[in-house]
């Protein structure tokens, strides 16, 4: 019997990619682990038992499994194995098909250590595929609206998911989104404009609402959909045009009056401050030359924001 140890990622990858048959048993994956694991070439025998229930899994990913792969995808809400099953190898560990369950994936799962066992012996693996075909049983088959549902709760799981002092690259949040950086990407953060002052009617909801509180804080009115625990970067365009900034602030975790949103002020976003004034206002310039209509009442990811009109 061989043992041996793996904590080069890639190896891993490239041992899945060298196995015509497998059963696998993953709990979570994350962006490109498809291609990364040659899942995506023809003439593959492979079986899946994932975990699209937790949110630890990008059911993005498993969409585009579910379109190679229809009828060899099964679900188990309570797995958290990392078992790779060949014909006569199979690797056991600790890591996930790009992703893990704390929601990371692509570079950020990069910045764990990850430590496989690869085991050649035959009762072992025999054993192994008596377990595999017992969850196999005993699990449903993954459907569209299984994956459907899981998208929901993979994006509310993206938002919380821990920051390593590893990852962030920048100092403040527009050098953060121009870079796509881990500490803004997904996290729920918003650029927002406002290009109406308050209404009458938002004004008087408002003190209503402060005295049942009896508590200071921000307020907007926005008719589009915000959705609660929303990072906000806002501005402000009225009359006179010119573009100031409001501040950073956190919608509640529970949105109980469309129209008027009571607002928690921050300092900094995941330890980011706002930044350059003059390049987002730049960028902003941008949007609104470019798109009146969408600058009015502009509720935007501030990644995707930053990276279309604000590349300096």
């Amino acid at each position: 019997m061989n043992i041996k140890l793996i904590t080069d990622h890639k190896k891993l990858t490239e041992w899945v990619k060298s196995e015509s048959d497998l059963d696998i048993a993953v709990a979570f994956w994350g962006e490109g682990a498809i291609r990364a694991f040659g899942l995506d070439c023809p003439g593959r025998k492979v079986r899946f038992i994932i975990n699209l229930d937790s949110g630890g899994t990008n059911p993005s990913e498993i969409e585009k499994l579910f379109k190679q792969y229809p009828k060899s995808i099964k679900q188990n809400g309570r797995l958290h194995a990392k078992a790779y099953i060949g014909k006569s190898v199979m690797v056991l560990g600790s890591a996930n098909a790009s992703a893990n369950g704390l929601g990371l994936e692509g570079a950020e799962q990069s910045k764990w250590d990850e430590l496989s066992l690869l085991v050649d012996d035959r009762a072992t693996i025999k054993n192994a595929k008596t377990w595999f075909e017992t969850q196999w049983e005993e699990n449903q088959s993954v459907k569209m609206k299984d994956i459907e549902k899981a998208k929901k709760t993979w994006n509310e799981r993206r938002r919380t998911r821990p920051i390593s002092n590893k990852q962030s690259t920048a100092n403040d949040l527009f050098t953060a989104a121009l870079k796509g950086d881990s500490s803004v990407k997904d996290r729920g953060i918003m650029v927002i404009v406002f290009t109406k002052e308050l209404s009458e009617s938002g004004e008087k909801e408002y003190n209503k609402l402060e005295k049942k509180v009896q508590q200071k804080y921000d307020k907007c009115e926005f008719s589009a959909d915000i959705l609660p625990n929303t990072y906000l970067i806002s501005f402000s365009d009225f009359d006179n045009g010119t573009i100031t900034c409001d501040g950073l602030f956190k919608t509640p975790s529970k949105l109980q009056h469309h129209g008027i949103i009571l607002l928690e002020r921050l300092d900094a976003i995941n330890g980011l401050k706002i930044g350059l004034l003059s390049d987002w206002r730049n960028a902003l310039q941008k949007i609104k030359k470019a798109d009146k209509e969408s600058y009015k009442e502009m509720l935007m990811d501030v990644v995707t924001f930053v990276q279309k009109y604000g590349k300096r």
